[in-house]
This record gives structure tokens, sequence and C-alpha cells, in this order.
């Protein structure tokens, strides 16, 4: 038993970050740091709404764990912690999303955000494997392909339609959950090519 009694709180935070003021009321702060509570696994919508609050917090000069309960499976309900992080990391991890979200708003952003958690939870070498099986879904299976928003959004592109745009589609997918999670900026698509392209030259 974690709890000790104390009132959770709520609390406005705001950032300024490369031209973009980001701000947001969070609520269930305990003294421990955030507190977010799902019945059964994680879902998309707990990942992608506690991380995004974890980040605002930290960047905004407030250092703040997250406790998570949920099911675990062999690890338990919790509390699963995310740690304090400085607030240059934070800031640089906020940094990392918007610029994907600039990306967005002038051609089709590869990301689908339920084939993107199942990406991200899937071992290296079985990553592209579990994004076509909720992408595509089957018989018995929702496939997140079919969702109108998501084929608004994409505008008509198969993600799958070339090694390229696979490999962007799961990088999209680490890049955005590792910020959400782990609080760490993973390279850009382009930036990690460039790596590739010279490590094999």
């Amino acid at each position: 038993q974690w709890y000790d009694g104390q009132p959770l709180g709520s609390q406005r935070y705001e950032v300024q970050l490369d031209g973009v003021r980001l701000h947001g009321r969070v609520d269930q702060i305990h003294p421990q740091g955030l507190i977010r509570l799902q019945a059964g696994a994680p879902g998309v919508a707990y990942v992608l709404r506690g991380g995004l609050d974890w980040l605002l917090v930290n960047a905004a000069g407030a250092p703040s764990s997250m406790l998570q309960f949920h099911d675990n499976g062999q690890a338990g309900y919790g509390p699963h912690r995310l740690p304090e992080l400085s607030e240059k990391t934070a800031q640089e991890a906020l940094k990392a999303l918007l610029r994907l979200r600039s990306e967005g708003m002038q051609a089709p952003f590869l990301f689908a955000p339920y084939t993107g958690w199942e990406i991200y939870n899937a071992d290296e070498d079985k990553r592209e494997n579990a994004a076509q099986a909720r992408w595509f879904g089957s018989e018995h299976s929702w496939g997140e392909r079919n969702g109108e928003a998501l084929q608004l959004a994409l505008r008509g592109t198969d993600p799958f339609a070339s090694p390229s745009t696979t490999h962007r589609f799961i990088h999209n997918a680490l890049l955005i959950f590792t910020a959400l999670r782990e609080g760490r900026v993973l390279p850009d698509f382009d930036a990690e090519n460039d790596v590739m392209n010279g490590a094999g030259a």
C-alpha cells in the first residue's frame, strides 16, 4: 500500500518551445508524482495522455515521476514508475514530437497509434509482422487501416507500399512512443538513414 491518504491535486503548466506555447491542466498529482490508473493492460489513449502530461510537467520545470497502475503481466499492477526528467530532457522530447506534428501538417505523416503501440512493444525482428497484423487485421480482428479518420489523415498513403515507407512507418512509431514512455529522443528518419548509408560505404 503506497497511498498515504493525501488528496490528489491539479495544476496548470506551460512551456514555450521553438515558438510554440504548450499548456494544459494536469490532474491526479500526488507528492510522489503523477498518478495514472488503467483497468487492464495499458491502452493507447492512456499511454498518449499520460506520456504527454509527464513530459509537460517536467519540461515546465517541475520534476515529477509518474506512477502508473495497470496490468503489466508478470510485473503486476504497479505502481510502475517513470522517473523524473530534467527540464532539458523533457523539452527535447516535446520538441521532437512538435517536429513530427509540423511534418504531418505539410504531408501525410506515416503513423497510426494502435499499430505504432504494437511496433513499440514488439521485439526488433518482429516489428514489421506486428505492424502488419494490427494494420491489416483479419477476419477475426480489427485492422487500423479501416479507420475513416486515419484514412483521411494519411490521404490514401499505404505505409507498406515500399521498404522505405515501411521503415519510416516503424521508425515514426518508435520515435513517438520512446519519447512518451522513456523521455528519449531517437535520431530522425533521415539522420538514421545517413548513418546507415555511411556505415555501409
